[in-house]
């Protein structure tokens, strides 16, 4: 919990993760179908169907369920569903696991990572080392955005969802134990 905290006081880091979850969480809705754009409306208005609590917990498929309202707000429309929880959780680990990587990447020790410079070859294993010590588990959550769009993970997706909120759980408890104990004040 201590290290959470300090992920949580580094303003950068903090700042960073914020990004990082609202970027997703809104791609998320878009993904699901959940986000549209280009619709007139003025100003805001919420309008819930009128029988939405016998349809709250209604699922099209595997972890997507159906809309029970619309939230307008000017050309925007989010069908309010059970997907905007989901996404929210989603969105949360994310950012906690990029939050995590974002502190480590700061203290080159931890990653090791060489910054000497030496042409423009000294990007690559720097690159390759960064990417190989801290964030390979980042791209398995957004094979569930590329679901919408590709058939072949419909057929997976079922299995996408809590295999990257396994994954991203466990990528916090191993990244969080590589901050050091004087970090945490």
């Amino acid at each position: 919990m201590l290290r959470l905290k300090a992920l949580y006081k580094d303003k950068t880091t903090r700042l960073w993760a914020i990004i990082i979850a609202a970027l997703y969480y809104v791609l998320y809705l878009f993904s699901v179908g959940n986000l549209l754009f280009g619709r007139t409306s003025n100003g805001v208005d919420i309008v819930l169907q009128p029988t939405w609590q016998s349809i709250i917990f209604r699922q099209r498929v595997l972890f997507l369920w159906e809309p029970f309202g619309v939230l307008k707000i000017s050309s925007v429309e989010v069908l309010l569903s059970l997907n905007m929880i989901l996404g929210l959780a989603l969105a949360f680990l994310i950012a906690v696991n990029f939050a995590a990587v974002i502190f480590l990447y700061r203290l080159p020790k931890q990653c090791r990572i060489d910054f000497e410079v030496k042409g423009i070859w000294a990007v690559l294993p720097s690159f390759l080392t960064g990417f190989a010590c801290c964030v390979p588990t980042f791209l398995i959550p957004f094979a569930s955005l590329l679901s919408g769009i590709a058939v072949y993970f419909i057929k997976i997706r079922p299995f996408l969802i809590p295999l990257a909120v396994g994954l991203l759980l466990w990528s916090i408890h191993y990244t969080i134990k590589k901050i050091p104990e004087s970090y945490l004040k």
